[in-house]
């Protein structure tokens, strides 16, 4: 790989596995971090942190007196084992999303295909709401047609006092919202190319969504 060709922290790494022996040294987080910013790259660090982690050449080697993480090769770089997006942690099981959403989503997350993963995950969403309401609308137009206050095809309460409507009320909102600036990848790509914490956040909204949908009672 080129230096010119990085995008992701992910790639920058595979980068010092291939061209040099950068790791026969224990490294940490913020030496790594340094070392991509000499070179112009903007990464932050538990962009980097998430890329060793994956790295399933790379392991933690120990940690210094202020308990910050030490790194090492597992063996030469010469074998090149590495391949880009494999992971060595599956970070997203541990979450519990919901199974539609890792579904459609995971495969994706670990083969580095960040933005493509948050696509498909409130994609799913729109589909749910559309499957279960049964109205032929889509985004935004078919949230807050369907979480509407004042005639809601989908319950996420039962609505009889203020504070339920405000939450119906919020809902429809957040999943309009959602549909809005979310679902479109353009809006978010590069951010969420660079930093694979930010895919994870989405992904977890887009559970929440998900669970809501199945929690919900149709009028």
């Amino acid at each position: 790989m080129k230096l010119e060709e990085i995008t992701t922290p992910t790639q920058f790494i595979q980068w010092l596995w291939e061209s040099n022996n950068y790791f026969d040294t224990h490294k940490t987080v913020s030496q790594i971090e340094k070392l991509a910013s000499s070179k112009g790259f903007t990464f932050s660090l538990p962009a980097i942190r998430m890329a060793l982690e994956r790295s399933k050449f790379i392991t933690r080697a120990g940690k210094l007196a202020n308990r910050v993480p030490l790194y090492k090769q597992i063996y030469p770089a010469t074998k090149k084992e590495f391949k880009v997006g494999n992971p060595k942690n599956k970070i997203l099981e541990s979450l519990g999303l919901h199974s539609q959403i890792k579904k459609v989503s995971s495969r994706l997350f670990y083969d580095g295909y960040h933005t493509e993963a948050v696509f498909a995950a409130f994609k799913k969403v729109n589909n749910m709401v559309k499957k279960k309401s049964g109205v032929n609308k889509d985004g935004k137009d078919l949230m807050l047609t369907v979480f509407s206050v004042k005639s809601p095809i989908l319950k996420v309460n039962k609505m009889k006092t203020d504070s339920e409507k405000d939450e119906q009320e919020g809902y429809m909102h957040i999943f309009a919202g959602s549909m809005h600036g979310i679902r479109n990848p353009r809006a978010h790509e590069d951010e969420i190319k660079e930093d694979p914490m930010k895919a994870i956040e989405y992904l977890c909204l887009a559970s929440l969504l998900a669970k809501t949908v199945d929690k919900t009672r149709k009028t």
